[in-house]
């Protein structure tokens, strides 16, 4: 990663993107696995200390744009929060909490101005980053035999469609505009919700 800077042109800086990307990945897939192991039976807790590592370099990272810090330090604060309140309350509640407060606070912000606005930011931050190590948890959860393998498909999933979204996304703002693709999400982000109460309670 700390080469991406010295690339000498364009197709050498590809390269080295694609093998941060597998390194990422690689990474990625057993990590969970050994925070599981480690946590004992505050697997959240576990998880939330994970992500809040991650959360920070990307809080830090863009300090040049304060938006995107506020939005990633509020994040770094609802993974540690409902990774550890999950080991007590339940997975479902806190994932109902963060999915049905993340479109209602897309949707406010993207609607409103001034000091409220960057109130929903905050509320967004924390609620739509909140719900990874919660997944993690519930991931190393359900696949006692083959908590590698599971978690490897969930990353694999998770990327897939990142990747694939925030092209659709990028692609339908430019076209109609970033408060309508906002508000577009928010609302496409409550049908989470029917899927979530189809979860075991415990």
């Amino acid at each position: 990663m700390s080469l991406i800077g010295l690339a000498p042109n364009y197709g050498v800086l590809l390269l080295l993107l694609f093998v941060t990307g597998v390194s990422m990945a690689i990474f990625h897939v057993p990590m969970p696995v050994m925070v599981a192991r480690l946590s004992g039976p505050s697997i959240g807790k576990g998880m939330s200390f994970y992500m809040v590592g991650g959360e920070l370099a990307r809080t830090v990272g863009p300090l040049a744009g304060i938006g995107l810090t506020i939005f990633e330090g509020t994040g770094v604060v609802g993974a540690i929060t409902t990774g550890v309140l999950s080991d007590r309350f339940g997975r479902r509640r806190l994932l109902l909490f963060s999915l049905a407060g993340a479109p209602i606070g897309l949707f406010l912000f993207a609607v409103t101005s001034g000091g409220f606005r960057f109130a929903m930011l905050i509320v967004t931050g924390f609620t739509v980053l909140s719900t990874t190590p919660v997944m993690l948890a519930m991931v190393q959860e359900k696949s006692k035999g083959n908590p590698a393998a599971a978690n490897g498909l969930f990353m694999m999933s998770s990327f897939l469609a990142r990747s694939a979204i925030v092209v659709v996304v990028g692609w339908f703002g430019d076209m109609v505009g970033l408060k309508i693709t906002y508000i577009i999400s928010a609302a496409l982000g409550l049908f989470a919700i029917p899927f979530i109460l189809k979860l075991p309670e415990k």
